[in-house]
């Protein structure tokens, strides 16, 4: 069984690592097996702030209940890249905004099921289980326009991959560069 992923780097279920690097446009993927090493180049979103600090993967770079890697680009925004652990294909993932936010930096994720919950509509209540979330931090470290805030993403069904619902919180301090 393999080790939780410390950070910077994700471990797959077949233990294969993964590694977000900064400054540099591709995961450094490492073969546990043989001890290959590889750049694996992802896709990045259009413009953005790559003027500012080039297309870089990271620095969150995180493995989901269902295997697949996922890994921020700072300088997307909204912008994250999933990596899936049988086929190595890349996907990338761009959320898009409320109006009030001028820009989200991603600079953290973690993963979590919501076993149950109930959930109020229209004068009763509707029962939920099994709710796939992640949760995003995204920060001004790299940015000044960019708002430091908490985004919640639903997935759809069982699914990791179908994005259903983004609900974005604003931290109480702004222009503080949050990072963990």
């Amino acid at each position: 069984e393999c080790e939780p992923s410390p950070p910077m780097v994700a471990i797959a279920p077949n233990c294969d690592c993964w590694s977000a690097q900064d400054k540099a446009p591709c995961l450094l993927h490492i073969d546990c097996k043989t001890g290959a090493t590889r750049q694996v180049p992802v896709p990045h979103p259009k413009g953005n702030c790559s003027n500012l600090i080039g297309n870089i993967t990271g620095p969150a770079i995180v493995t989901a209940p269902d295997g697949a890697v996922w890994c921020s680009l700072l300088a997307g925004n909204g912008a994250l890249v999933r990596v899936d652990p049988a086929t190595h294909e890349r996907t990338l993932y761009e959320f898009e905004a409320p109006s009030w936010v001028s820009s989200q930096r991603i600079i953290h994720i973690a993963f979590h099921t919501l076993a149950e919950c109930h959930h109020p509509f229209r004068n009763r209540s509707i029962r939920m289980t099994n709710i796939n979330l992640m949760f995003v931090i995204t920060s001004n470290l790299v940015d000044d326009d960019a708002i430091n805030m908490v985004q919640c993403i639903s997935f759809y069904g069982d699914s990791w991959t179908e994005l259903f619902h983004l609900r974005s919180i604003p931290l109480p301090t702004q222009d503080c560069c949050c990072h963990r």
